[in-house]
């Protein structure tokens, strides 16, 4: 009982700064900043090893979360909020540092879930472009629906909330595009296009 009034008390607090965040309030800004960046430099810290692009990373984190907080939302808790704003960009440095470099070592360690990778770098990005271009192939609304869950790190929830449908809608889009993408891609890997769909 004690655990549950707490973490209630935590999603009030968590509500009310979102509030005044979205109101322009620089002083509720700078608490989320003081409560989470700590937490944020530790956990990408283990990802990068540098210290240099971890405040890099966490400044350009906070700079958009300012910048958008106007639409801003979660149903949450702002830790996990921003925890999915930080793996978003860890996984977008990864995905330019291989197509510049033609190695994928960095993100093979942080998608530790693949046990191994056998194809080429040049095959990755292939299957990137591909995907790429798939997605621009999807109706209007599940290309919609499929990018805020993937790219804008959504829930169902939130999803349905932007969007005004219901979450059994929201997994149907989702669904229908992973279909459509896995269709489309079948001359590889089955590894490949799982490993492609968890970066989006």
């Amino acid at each position: 009982m004690t655990i549950q009034l707490s973490n209630n008390l935590t999603m009030l607090q968590d509500f009310h700064l979102l509030q005044r965040l979205q109101s322009g309030d620089e002083y509720a800004f700078k608490q989320i900043y003081e409560q989470h960046w700590e937490s944020l430099y530790i956990k990408a810290y283990k990802r990068l090893d540098d210290p240099d692009l971890v405040e890099e990373i966490i400044q350009q984190l906070f700079v958009e979360l300012w910048e958008q907080r106007e639409t801003v939302a979660f149903d949450k808790n702002w830790s996990a909020y921003l925890q999915g704003m930080l793996k978003h960009k860890i996984l977008m440095y990864f995905r330019k540092r291989y197509a510049k470099e033609s190695h994928f070592e960095e993100i093979r360690q942080y998608q530790t879930e693949m046990a191994t990778l056998t194809e080429s770098s040049i095959l990755q990005r292939d299957l990137l472009n591909q995907v790429e271009k798939l997605i621009q192939e999807l109706p209007e609304k599940t290309r919609e629906v499929f990018e805020l869950s993937r790219k804008s790190y959504l829930s169902n929830k939130e999803i349905a909330e932007r969007l005004s449908i219901s979450t059994k809608t929201v997994e149907y889009h989702i669904n229908m595009a992973l279909q459509f993408l896995r269709k489309h891609c079948q001359e590889y890997s089955s590894l490949f296009v799982f490993f492609i769909l968890n970066l989006l």
